[in-house]
């Protein structure tokens, strides 16, 4: 499929306080908005900076493409406006094909997940391997001081030096 035929819009450096409700009112003046997300981040739950707004007609997508290019936005603070980019979405073949998703193993026809990383995935064979091969914490003497050979500087300054020809 070729990106213009695309129904669906990819649109970027999107402010971190915006939301699905604001994003939507602000593509619905093109036409009607079927679905809208905002991918969100682990850590506080704002917008991660990019999201996806699709249309029911293909011409309203790319309308609001052609109008929506370069355009100053805001989610629910003023202050926090941005000069978004919009693209036609690839849509999932064209990311497959890219390399941008991984098809599961288990179950390659029927799903497909992000390859940009989260989630609960089991670790790789060898993320493993380096887990397990950290070194552990060195053991200390009961008094938890360093042996007397690794406690004292191996340099030493010249006023060091001085005072043990003094000697």
């Amino acid at each position: 499929m070729n990106t213009e035929e695309s129904k669906s819009l990819f649109v970027g450096n999107l402010p971190f306080d915006m939301d699905e409700e604001r994003m939507t009112e602000i593509f619905a003046k093109f036409g009607k908005v079927e679905s809208c997300y905002l991918p969100k981040s682990k850590q506080n739950a704002e917008c991660k900076g990019f999201g996806f707004v699709t249309f029911e007609d293909r011409l309203d997508a790319v309308e609001a493409h052609s109008k929506m290019k370069g355009a100053s936005v805001y989610g629910k603070s003023e202050a926090n406006k941005r000069l978004i980019r919009v693209d036609f979405d690839a849509g999932k073949k064209k990311k497959e094909d890219a390399g941008f998703l991984k098809i599961k193993e288990d179950d390659a026809d029927a799903s497909v997940e992000g390859g940009s990383g989260g989630g609960a995935a089991e670790a790789s064979p060898k993320r493993e391997a380096r887990r397990r091969s950290r070194s552990r914490s060195r053991s200390r003497s009961p008094s938890g001081s360093r042996s007397p050979s690794r406690s004292k500087s191996r340099s030493k300054s010249p006023a060091d030096a001085d005072d043990d020809a003094d000697e």
